[in-house]
């Protein structure tokens, strides 16, 4: 689907005769600084109390050893990242980083295609900031580093 929007977004700024400024972000180890705190906050105001609850269980208390050799490490607190592979991980990601294209969008950031806004799509860790604005996309790219310092 973000590809999709990128394509439609090329074709509308050729068609409206106008420059396409293109960002594409890789968010390095994403799934790994996912803050379970900040995390829960996100998910407590979107989804049902007892799925809440259930994805809160998942993340509390984790903890890690390190097997080296024939050493067991001690226990290790995790606070962070989700779990690698895991079903849920990639929703919960979403759900986690979500706040930043609607923060473009709430300030009229980004490309709209009539009515539609389409200026950040993202999959998974990947986000691709668009505009026709030279101007807009330096802002974007600042609002994404204040996100990323922040989260």
């Amino acid at each position: 689907m973000p590809a999709l929007l990128v394509s439609e977004g090329i074709v509308h700024a050729k068609q409206q005769d106008m420059t396409i400024f293109l960002v594409t972000l890789d968010s390095q180890k994403a799934f790994d600084v996912v803050h379970h705190m900040i995390l829960l906050e996100k998910l407590f105001y979107e989804v049902p109390p007892d799925i809440w609850r259930v994805v809160k269980d998942l993340y509390s208390n984790m903890s890690s050893k390190i097997k080296w050799n024939n050493y067991i490490s001690k226990q290790c607190p995790i606070h962070q990242g989700v779990r690698q592979g895991g079903v849920l991980s990639t929703h919960l990601y979403k759900l986690y980083i979500n706040d930043l294209p609607e923060e473009l969008e709430r300030r009229g950031l980004g490309l709209n295609i009539g009515l539609e806004y389409c200026g950040s799509p993202l999959c998974a860790d990947d986000i691709v900031l668009m505009t026709t604005d030279e101007t807009k996309i330096q802002a974007m790219l600042d609002i994404a580093y204040k996100y990323s310092c922040q989260h």
